[in-house]
């Protein structure tokens, strides 16, 4: 079952082996992907933070996160920002039964 945790500065959706998290930093959303290996949690992959000045950050510039549960194994997280002249938009599927994470990403840059 997918277990959430929804704080103002934070969202934790965890499932067996799993947890994604989404942490405020600065002026963006922070995502993260760990891992449970030895009863603790490892880091397995990790978006890296720009700022604001920077028209093109390492990963894409989330300002707004939005979560919805679509049924109790399932949840998604979608995601909206901007960098520069370039808008980010992002939605994150969790299936904790199947054991899936789908990502689907998007920029629309402006010249």
């Amino acid at each position: 079952m997918l277990e959430v945790t929804q704080q103002p500065r934070q969202y934790l959706l965890t499932w067996t082996g799993w947890r994604l998290e989404f942490s405020w930093q600065t002026d963006r959303w922070q995502h993260q992907l760990w891992r449970a290996q030895g009863g603790e949690w490892a880091s397995a992959i990790s978006s890296v933070e720009g700022t604001s000045e920077q028209p093109w950050p390492g990963s894409p510039a989330f300002q707004n996160v939005y979560f919805e549960q679509i049924a109790p194994d399932i949840g998604e997280v979608q995601l909206l920002g901007q960098s520069g002249k370039n808008h980010y938009s992002g939605a994150i599927r969790c299936d904790s039964r199947r054991q899936v994470i789908d990502f689907d990403l998007a920029v629309r840059i402006q010249a």
